[in-house]
């Protein structure tokens, strides 16, 4: 069982419109609502806030780095906190929902925390 401190995920998307249209995106898909204009998510689970990501390159610049890596530098990042009381149980699997949204509307995402383990793997064809 996990702790709070332990909960914290960033999660990176590849998504190439404008900041306002990926909260919105995630939002919906989470089962959430803006809460301020800067683009705070609440949902019954967890806060998700949308930023942009200060290492973003293009994929242009991205040919010279580890495709591994090349997640670290899309254009936004996810950090995602649980509300008090929640399960972890209930976090993970809100995570994993996520996730598994994402890549059906044709985001890449990769979430980076320490239950990455517990998360679905997007497969490759």
């Amino acid at each position: 069982m996990l702790d709070n401190e332990d909960l914290y995920c960033k999660m990176f998307i590849d998504f190439n419109d404008e900041i306002a249209r990926a909260d919105i995106l995630i939002a919906r898909l989470a089962h959430g609502t803006i809460k301020y204009a800067w683009g705070l998510i609440e949902t019954k689970i967890a806060e998700l806030d949308v930023r942009k990501n200060d290492d973003f390159k293009t994929p242009q610049e991205l040919r010279s780095k580890d495709p591994e890596d090349a997640f670290l530098f899309w254009k936004y990042y996810i950090d995602i906190e649980p509300k008090e009381g929640t399960s972890s149980q209930a976090y993970i699997s809100m995570i994993s929902q996520l996730l598994l949204d994402l890549w059906a509307q044709g985001v890449d995402a990769v979430a980076a925390c320490s239950f990455e383990d517990q998360l679905p793997k997007k497969h490759k064809l």
